[in-house]
């Protein structure tokens, strides 16, 4: 992968597929080299080097050569331009602030592990095709999301000012543009997000490991596949990301909550983190729910739980929360030096309401 233009607003990257060329000379080559070595004067030989050949032409006008994608943060697009032995191959996908590019595992017909990056964005996953090999994935994943973080940092922050200034919107219809809430279907429960960060939900299961009877851990928990939080179905994990080394994670569970902050500071799941605790409140009321906080220093390059490595020093508030018949477990990651973001963490926290609170 070649990048032959970067800029605040568009980034082009162009790459040839070597082993195409290659391939291409092998299928021309073939039905060419059993034309010379069959008797040419046969009926049956010729049709069959005419049935080799149409075979060739079939796969060789199918290959890919050249592939050029744009990403254009002002049209709001990415333009996928592909150059192949008879035409060109042109197709557009979304670009917003949400989008973003993973990393898919498949397995073949034939049980073979195959990767390749998509671009995410909302329920569309289009796959880069032909540019890239499997030993540079994860390079060129960063490279992409490093720029994506760069282009859309100010629209970020500018949905994070607006969460912050909005009043808290009792119904629906009254939340203010550039916030989006999210209900738990199963709970009635609600929290505000910026609309321009992205938002998945997964099924996770959480709980001790126990091995014939002797716990190995205390906790363990099993991610479920994620997905966008329009799509449906049960979920009791919410994963919000949005500015560089910033997100939420919030966890719903059932019953009333029990733990107490002495406890959480003691256990060994809380002494994972192995981060330096800042400060800590043993109560907190938000709407009619009450509990407690830690919040703890990260250094850079520490990596965290859900939100993996971190680049600067970072802060986390860890906020345990209860009401009648539920509880829940929120992490809001940010920034030292970005007080505006931990802000927009704030008023996540803030906008949590259980049913029936005020």
């Amino acid at each position: 992968m070649n990048v032959i233009e970067k800029t605040p607003t568009r980034l082009v990257i162009r790459g040839w597929k070597t082993g195409a060329f290659f391939m291409a000379a092998v299928l021309i080559g073939f039905p060419i080299g059993m034309y010379f070595l069959m008797v040419r004067d046969e009926p049956a030989t010729i049709w069959i080097n005419l049935f080799a050949a149409a075979i060739c032409v079939a796969l060789l006008i199918r290959m890919v050569f050249r592939e050029r994608i744009t990403f254009d943060a002002v049209k709001g697009e990415v333009v996928f331009d592909q150059r192949l032995l008879l035409r060109r191959k042109h197709r557009t996908a979304a670009l917003t602030p949400v989008s973003r590019v993973e990393i898919d595992s498949t397995t073949t017909s034939d049980n073979r592990p195959k990767r390749r990056l998509v671009l995410v964005t909302g329920h569309e996953r289009t796959p880069f095709t032909e540019l890239y090999s499997s030993g540079k994935f994860d390079k060129e994943q960063t490279l992409l999301n490093d720029w994506l973080q760069e282009v859309f940092a100010d629209t970020w922050r500018q949905d994070a000012a607006r969460l912050r200034a909005a009043p808290r919107a009792e119904a629906d219809e009254d939340v203010a543009g550039g916030i989006r809430r999210v209900r738990h279907s199963g709970t009635g429960l609600t929290i505000h997000v910026p609309r321009d960060w992205s938002a998945a939900v997964s099924e996770d299961k959480s709980g001790p490991l126990i091995l014939f009877g002797v716990t190995l851990l205390q906790r363990l928990d099993r991610p479920g596949p994620r997905r966008g939080v329009d799509e449906g179905g049960q979920w009791n994990t919410l994963l919000v990301g949005g500015a560089e080394d910033a997100g939420l994670k919030l966890t719903v569970h059932d019953g009333p909550l029990t733990q107490t902050l002495t406890e959480n500071l003691e256990g060994p799941w809380s002494k994972q983190w192995g981060a330096e605790v800042l400060q800590t409140k043993p109560e907190v009321e938000i709407g009619s729910m009450r509990g407690f906080s830690v919040a703890r220093h990260i250094p850079a390059g520490a990596t965290v739980p859900t939100f993996g490595k971190v680049s600067e020093p970072c802060a986390t508030r860890q906020l345990w929360l209860g009401a009648a018949t539920l509880h829940v477990e929120v992490v809001g990651l940010a920034r030292v030096d970005h007080p505006d973001i931990q802000y927009a963490i704030d008023a996540m926290f803030a906008s949590i309401r259980a049913p029936g609170s005020a």
